[in-house]
């Protein structure tokens, strides 16, 4: 699946990062038995009046954040937050590239994003993955700051911490 010519120059690493998320979506649709027709045929049966509501893009697209959640990595982890965020953001300019009618509610499309983004920060936390973050504060963190504050007093406590954070 390749996205419509545009005409104009794209940077080396957006055609790059394109190349990978188109993969990403059609090994997607593989697993779904589906291909460029499926969606095509998808985009057909929304204008008939009987479409089931789970006929729709929104849905194709809940489903494809859902897969990158669980999509292994080249080096074997789960895929990270923003490599994720960046493919689906690929995919669902592609499709509206294609099929603007389809996918106009932006809003919506944002909150799947979200939610998928939430997923995996979530996902991570758990498995303590590292996320390249700066870390919360500790149990001994806190111990060192109740103690100082017992020692020295409040003031000298704030003015050290305001120190160390700016």
């Amino acid at each position: 699946m390749q996205r419509a010519a545009r005409g104009l120059d794209i940077p080396q690493g957006t055609a790059g990062q394109e190349a990978a998320a188109m993969k990403c979506f059609s090994e997607f649709l593989a697993l779904g038995n589906m291909n460029e027709d499926s969606i095509a045929s998808i985009a057909n049966s929304l204008s008939v009046p009987v479409a089931l509501p789970s006929q729709n893009f929104y849905s194709l697209l809940i489903a494809f954040s859902i897969f990158l959640q669980t999509k292994p990595s080249a080096q074997g982890n789960r895929l990270a937050k923003a490599i994720a965020v960046g493919y689906m953001s690929q995919v669902v300019n592609l499709l509206r590239e294609r099929y603007p009618q389809h996918l106009s509610d932006s809003k919506r499309i944002a909150k799947i994003r979200d939610k998928m983004g939430s997923a995996i920060e979530e996902r991570n936390l758990l498995a303590g993955v590292q996320t390249g973050e700066a870390p919360g504060c500790t149990l001994g963190d806190l111990r060192v700051l109740v103690q100082e504050t017992a020692i020295k007093g409040v003031g000298q406590v704030i003015r050290a911490c305001m120190t160390l954070l700016f």
